[in-house]
């Protein structure tokens, strides 16, 4: 009788204890607000987010599907919104069939006249740096940079 009560407080316990230990080390972090509002959903939601691609390859919509935006306009928004950085792989994820930029190559090359693109002002912003991302963990934080309101470098 003892040893099934000290192991019902132990199956209550050590869960509780460590949704409290989650709760106070979240709570504490300025660097997600998705966990310091929700430390447990939050680490599922980044699990999740991790496993993403193994679960669309075989579960769910791919990256090209979805409504109203896709996987990868999603993607494209946040990395260029709170990275500052536009870039992506090569592929065939994409579909080429759709209007839009792609870099391809061209026997007539654009001139560098019509690549001067006006750089000024700057622009002061906060940027997100990736330090470390893990499985359940990722650890970031903000840097005030300046930055050229393009993307296009004038060419001397």
């Amino acid at each position: 009788m003892v040893i099934m009560f000290v192991l019902m407080i132990t199956v209550i316990l050590v869960p509780f204890g460590l949704y409290l230990w989650i709760l106070y080390r979240d709570a504490r972090q300025m660097e997600h607000a998705v966990l310091r509002n929700y430390p447990v959903l939050g680490k599922i939601r980044y699990i999740v987010e991790k496993i993403g691609p193994e679960l669309r390859q075989y579960l769910f919509l791919n990256n090209n599907e979805g409504k109203p935006f896709s996987r990868n306009q999603y993607e494209s928004v946040v990395k260029s919104g709170k990275y500052k950085e536009r870039i992506t792989s090569f592929g065939s994820e994409r579909n080429f069939e759709e209007s839009g930029f792609y870099i391809r190559n061209a026997m007539f090359p654009v001139q560098r006249e019509d690549l001067r693109v006006q750089q000024q002002p700057k622009i002061h912003t906060n940027v997100y740096v990736i330090d470390n991302e893990k499985l359940v963990s990722r650890k970031e934080h903000s840097e005030s940079v300046e930055v050229d309101p393009y993307y296009l470098a004038e060419q001397d």
